[in-house]
């Protein structure tokens, strides 16, 4: 198993004892430029997620979304 995968099967597992904030909010899934309007109250939401660190970890390998409140690759630029 590859440590993404590793990563992500642990974020799965740990969904089950916490609910994250982004938990069936599609905003968090759409294209950024979709919901560039709503992205400081999306960030707020991952702020205050228990899950925010292992969220960061697994959307380092991302290439969609929004984890940990950065949109992929936002970091890199």
């Amino acid at each position: 198993m590859s440590r993404a995968s590793h990563l992500y099967t642990t974020l799965l597992r740990a969904t089950e004892e916490n609910e994250p904030g982004c938990a069936g909010d599609d905003r968090f899934i759409a294209e950024p430029g979709q919901v560039v309007e709503h992205w400081r109250s999306m960030r707020r939401i991952c702020d205050a997620c228990p899950l925010l660190d292992l969220c960061e970890q697994v959307g380092m390998g991302e290439r969609a979304g929004m984890w940990a409140g950065f949109w992929q690759g936002q970091r890199d630029r």
